[in-house]
């Protein structure tokens, strides 16, 4: 009998994609069956409570997928730990903190520090005498690590860092975009700016964009993630 695991995600870019093609890929070689269960964007994530109608009745389908594990992205994480028929599943989270997940829960996420350490030395290649971290949301634990490791690092050649601290939420676009503005504004020029993911990069692009801002000539951007289409359209 086939083995089916199924992936719990949500639609959030390119990099969730890349991912899922990454599974698709390894469970061809071991003869397994990836059913994706598409949940809506940030139906749920580690700091909110279910959105009725967004989550997939996905324990009704059980008896027909007979799943053996699950694999689970960031945004259902909340809701799989608190079901009372998922939970019971072997269940592998993927892009999530795991300071944020219970002991003993088995986890694929990235290394934030030494994301921080190579975006580091990429600036620092280009020259830029001053530097700024843009975090995304400061209860997301690897936008932390990667600001603090980024400073860090910085300091270790003599910079200081100017930092948007991520206390306004991404969520709320308009309002998230007028204090990158205002961040952007304040900067020192020429700066060389780490954003905490693409999406952030992006909006730093947009505000640099507001103010006429020549980029990368006075501000240069760097993101995380490869949202190719963020990338090129911003």
């Amino acid at each position: 009998m086939i083995k089916t695991i199924l992936v719990l995600q949500s639609s959030y870019g390119i990099h969730t994609e890349l991912e899922i093609e990454g599974v698709s890929r390894y469970a061809r070689t071991v003869g397994w069956n990836v059913q994706i269960v598409e949940c809506g964007r940030a139906a749920m994530n580690l700091f909110a409570k279910p959105t009725a109608g967004i989550i997939p009745k996905v324990d009704e389908l059980l008896p027909l997928w007979q799943p053996r594990g699950l694999i689970v992205s960031p945004d259902i994480v909340s809701y799989v730990l608190r079901h009372p028929v998922l939970s019971r599943f072997p269940t592998v989270f993927y892009d999530c903190d795991p300071e944020l997940l219970p002991e003993g829960t088995s986890y694929v996420c990235s290394d934030s520090r030494q994301v921080a350490r190579e975006a580091a030395s990429e600036l620092l290649r280009l020259g830029y005498p001053n530097f700024a971290y843009v975090a995304f949301d400061r209860r997301f634990p690897w936008s932390s690590k990667r600001g603090i490791e980024f400073c860090h690092r910085m300091r270790e050649y003599g910079y200081e860092v100017t930092t948007f601290d991520g206390k306004v939420n991404p969520n709320s676009s308009t309002v998230h975009l007028r204090a990158m503005e205002s961040f952007v504004r304040s900067l020192p020029r020429p700066c060389a700016i780490f954003a905490a993911n693409d999406i952030v990069a992006e909006r730093v692009a947009i505000a640099c964009r507001n103010l006429r801002i020549d980029v990368p000539g006075d501000v240069a951007i760097l993101g995380v993630d490869d949202d190719r289409s963020r990338c090129e359209t911003s």
